[in-house]
């Protein structure tokens, strides 16, 4: 083959290579992120679970197809409080179901569900008497493995519940409630202080701090997800869901599009929960709402699921955080 013929087939080789990488590329950018720009959530559109509680759904099809909830608090409301569940009886024993592993029994698994209607249940029926209002699903755990099904959690990162140690940091960034009532996203080492804080879960990552996203724009790793986020004033909290693995109903969110979703919805720093089969997310509507098709609320119309799993599943979890209102249940 002579010289110059060669360097010309090369050249075209090389062009070929190029519009091909560049053109993958491209495509790879239309499918990750939700390209809101500018645009904010005007929660004005929302339907009240309470005054200082609104909820709203969504449904896109670009760039693929996701469904979804947001609940947003105002925390200015005085009268919400939060719970989250205490240790496990045994706590700090070995794991009988891994004696083999250094678990420790930390708390006991329980789907949201069952978390909100116990916390609802009067007190002399066995409940915690509280006006349980939302529920979301919120820390990893360990172990998950076969059979998948353990009755305790361990390795959560921090828990702390009414003001007591529940599970130890494990370096995970952490959703902190001080006594105070501040609140941020941060991490903790196992030696910090824990005299001042109320409650706190924790989860994978901090995704959007100042209005920035922090999470890489990776659209090979979509899942169902949770994310909590709070506004640049610390008024308003937001518990964010997102369905995945359902590819005719809803296809999952990246880390990076949790943070895009947390920012549309008036967030400006926010975190990436547990997610996967875990995600969940609960409200108890003053009104049943006649969009309310879960069939296993059937039987408490109130109880609105505001996500589907695939299968309608409920996987128990590690972790379960909700919020009440001062006063007995149903006022």
């Amino acid at each position: 083959m002579k010289p110059h013929l060669f360097f010309r087939q090369l050249v075209c080789v090389m062009f070929l290579i190029a519009f091909v990488v560049c053109g993958t590329s491209r495509a790879d950018a239309e499918m990750s992120g939700m390209a809101f720009g500018d645009q904010r959530f005007d929660w004005a559109e929302a339907k009240a679970v309470h005054p200082s509680i609104l909820r709203t759904s969504f449904a896109v099809e670009q760039p693929r197809l996701m469904k979804g909830s947001c609940i947003r608090v105002d925390l200015a409301d005085e009268t919400l409080r939060f719970h989250l569940p205490g240790r496990a009886n045994g706590w700090g024993e070995p794991m009988p179901e891994c004696p083999e592993k250094a678990f420790r029994i930390r708390t006991h698994r329980q789907t949201v569900r069952s978390f909100m209607l116990k916390a609802r249940k009067p007190v002399a029926e066995g409940g915690k008497g509280l006006n349980m209002l939302v529920a979301v699903n919120s820390s990893p755990w360990s172990p998950w493995e076969e059979p998948w099904n353990h009755q305790y959690a361990d390795n959560t990162g921090l828990l702390v519940s009414e003001g007591e140690l529940v599970a130890p940091s494990t370096g995970r960034p952490s959703f902190i409630v001080y006594k105070d009532g501040r609140m941020t996203f941060k991490k903790l080492a196992s030696s910090a202080s824990l005299t001042n804080i109320q409650t706190a879960v924790s989860g994978f990552s901090i995704v959007l701090a100042d209005g920035v996203i922090l999470a890489k724009n990776d659209s090979d790793r979509l899942a169902p997800r949770t994310g909590f986020g709070l506004s640049h004033d610390r008024r308003y909290l937001t518990f964010f869901v997102v369905d995945g693995r359902q590819p005719e109903y809803s296809q999952g969110a990246s880390i990076y599009e949790v943070a895009e979703w947390l920012r549309y919805f008036g967030a400006d720093s926010g975190m990436n929960m547990d997610g996967g089969g875990s995600t969940t997310l609960f409200c108890w509507d003053p009104v049943p709402d006649p969009r309310n098709s879960d069939p296993k609320s059937q039987t408490t119309p109130h109880l609105h699921k505001l996500n589907r799993q695939a299968g309608n599943h409920e996987r128990s979890v590690a972790a379960p955080l909700g919020i009440y209102r001062i006063g007995p249940a149903g006022m």
